[in-house]
């Protein structure tokens, strides 16, 4: 994959939780979940048009965050630059899709990005992540952790 041939999308993606049908939330015995972001549906999109994709995100070492990847990687996105981390939660929202007069509702969102990992994934696009990251993060621990797994090539 060459790098002036890949369109790279970058964004939060997060867990949608939803009643089936037009259910509202009172009414529904269970939810379907599905992973929702506006890039990663951009990145989808490109992919199964045949162009080649990479998405940028940071997501936590969970279980949910695994299903979060495998959504990601189905359609052939490139997902290399994803970072995994220790702390963080995946976002969560609530949606009741509407129905005839009843318009549809986001019910709560829990956003769960941090800045700090936003500007380490852009480093690590652009390619000088090993070279420059120092000078751009403040000293800490949980940010050197994060530095030395990505130097030894984790993802």
């Amino acid at each position: 994959m060459s790098a002036e041939n890949v369109v790279v999308t970058f964004g939060e993606i997060m867990c949608r939780l939803a009643p089936h049908g037009n259910l509202r939330l009172r009414q529904a015995r269970e939810l379907e979940i599905t992973y929702a972001g506006a890039e990663a549906s951009v990145a989808t999109s490109i992919t199964l048009l045949g162009g080649a994709t990479r998405y940028v995100t940071a997501l936590p070492r969970t279980h949910m965050a695994e299903a979060v990847m495998d959504t990601i990687r189905a359609p052939g996105i490139d997902c290399r630059y994803v970072v995994r981390s220790d702390e963080g939660r995946l976002g969560l929202y609530f949606l009741e899709t509407g129905a005839n007069q009843r318009p549809s509702q986001v019910l709560h969102v829990l956003h769960v990005l941090v800045l700090m990992l936003l500007m380490l994934m852009l480093m690590l696009v652009a390619g000088d992540l090993r070279s420059r990251w120092r000078h751009h993060l403040a000293a800490g621990q949980r940010r050197l952790r994060l530095g030395r797994h990505l130097q030894r090539g984790g993802t």
